[in-house]
């Protein structure tokens, strides 16, 4: 039986949205601006790196289009790695394991086809199937730090609603816990993840009433109270799992996490017109704006200091695209 504690906070981001889908738009000859919708882009890396995903075919200068995700590596940025989508694998969400090795690719295709949760090995493109149903729909995975396991909601749909209604009309959302090694998964109950502890056992997440809560190995749940629903929430959580930036209605603030007491400290605001953020490998923190452009914010004192911003730009005069490219406009 689940235990219930409460505990407020001292500033509250409350909805989370499930991204189905991130459209970007490429444009120019030589060198195509990644700028996303507002109602689309997606800048997302658990792993220190940054992926790209699209979820409509992008129309490159050669004509080729390219539907899939792109993994740009701050390591090694001569080398960026395209995970094409195909009709067995439509990316709506992906998130990479600690180790770069694989991906955790939510699929979710509407119209009463099969949405699926697959882990897909990079080097191999080998496939392996975690979840999969008709009539749901399934959220961007989160890895743990020591990339032992992963968690996503498993959202289910009124198979009756149709049109707009057809991807908010949600009876139930549960968290599924799946292991990295055997692939076997545990029900963690009702919700939608926000962030998970370094060894998988503990979990931020948000009730499908709206209200923010942790919850431990055992089960017990601490509401923090406070929370607000009245906007849309993104976020993103550092490698080591100890600070999260939340994102509602384009205002950021970075959080800091003790997972030891299951408590999150007072946000700290990183200012406004953001879609959605990443982590890197050292904790710096890249912004997405809807103009496509990326802030970089750097950790002073557990102060996050505005550092430059860039523009994200890919090169698509090759067959394939090979690289992502940070350009400076300043």
């Amino acid at each position: 039986m689940l235990k219930r504690e409460r505990r407020g906070i001292p500033h509250a981001f409350v909805v989370i949205t499930i991204i189905v889908g991130s459209v970007w738009h490429l444009w120019q000859v030589q060198y195509a601006h990644v700028t996303p919708q507002r109602t689309g882009g997606e800048l997302a890396a658990l792993s220190g790196d940054l992926i790209f995903h699209t979820g409509t075919p992008i129309e490159q200068a050669n004509g080729a289009e390219l539907l899939g995700i792109v993994v740009y590596s701050s390591d090694t940025p001569e080398l960026s790695t395209v995970l094409s989508s195909d009709e067995n694998l439509f990316i709506s969400g992906a998130a990479l394991s600690p180790d770069r090795s694989r991906a955790a690719v939510a699929s979710n295709i509407f119209g009463g086809e099969t949405a699926t949760v697959q882990v897909v090995t990079l080097s191999t493109g080998e496939r392996t199937v975690i979840d999969e149903g008709v009539s749901v729909l399934f959220g961007t995975p989160i890895w743990s730090a020591d990339g032992s396991t992963f968690v996503y909601t498993r959202a289910t749909l009124d198979p009756n609603a149709d049109g707009d209604d057809a991807l908010t009309a949600i009876t139930e959302e549960h968290m599924v816990k799946v292991s990295a090694v055997s692939g076997s998964r545990v029900d963690r109950g009702e919700g939608t993840p926000v962030a998970l502890s370094p060894d998988g056992k503990a979990i931020l997440s948000r009730t499908i009433n709206g209200t923010l809560v942790f919850q431990d190995q055992e089960g017990v749940i601490t509401d923090l109270e406070g929370t607000d629903t009245t906007e849309i929430l993104m976020c993103a959580q550092s490698l080591d799992g100890s600070r999260l930036i939340l994102i509602q209605g384009g205002k950021a603030a970075l959080y800091t996490i003790d997972w030891g007491t299951l408590t999150l400290g007072e946000g700290v605001s990183m200012g406004d017109g953001y879609t959605s953020a990443t982590f890197d490998q050292s904790d710096a923190m890249a912004l997405l704006r809807t103009d496509g452009s990326v802030d970089v914010f750097h950790i002073e004192n557990e102060t996050p200091v505005f550092a430059s911003t860039y523009r994200l730009t890919m090169d698509v005069t090759a067959q394939t695209t090979t690289l992502l490219d940070w350009i400076n406009p300043q």
